[in-house]
């Protein structure tokens, strides 16, 4: 990631029931920042590649089923585009705890660049409607706070 990005840090790791696809472990789950001069479209192809170094091969997955990484790309600042391999703000992340949760440790204040909602009330509503979304901080990860530092 070293060549990909600077300044990165991340959000604790989430341990988090599966949706959709119930009948599978638990995932573990995070949040990441980090500056990067690639495109997002370039950025997406080089985390594609770090998920295939990595084990992962699409073509054997069930769709939203267990996988050994999954990388998205959740926002790029304020860019909010839809081009038929990436879409920004990601789609889905306004109905998923596993990401708002970890989100808004690394910036509480941040707000959704399509509409200008904060993402807060977003993860608020979600608690209010009386699911939790299994999201609990990993017991055995040692976090003591956003990590910090050069990637």
């Amino acid at each position: 990631m070293e060549r990909l990005c600077w300044k990165a840090r991340r959000s604790g790791i989430y341990e988090t029931r599966p949706l959709y696809v119930e009948d599978q472990p638990r995932y573990l789950n995070a949040v990441g920042e980090a500056w990067s001069s690639f495109a997002p479209e370039t950025m997406l192809r080089h985390l594609q590649r770090i998920e295939k170094d990595l084990g992962r091969d699409r073509s054997r997955e069930v769709r939203r089923g267990a996988r050994t990484l999954d990388l998205d790309i959740l926002l790029c600042g304020n860019v909010v585009m839809k081009t038929p391999v990436l879409t920004i703000p990601h789609p889905f992340m306004t109905e998923r705890l596993f990401v708002l949760v970890p989100l808004l440790e690394l910036d509480p204040e941040l707000r959704d660049p399509s509409n200008g909602r904060p993402f807060k009330a977003i993860r608020d509503e979600l608690l209010a409607a009386g699911d939790d979304g299994g999201v609990y901080l990993h017991p055995g990860a040692g976090y003591t706070g956003p990590s910090q530092g050069e990637a």
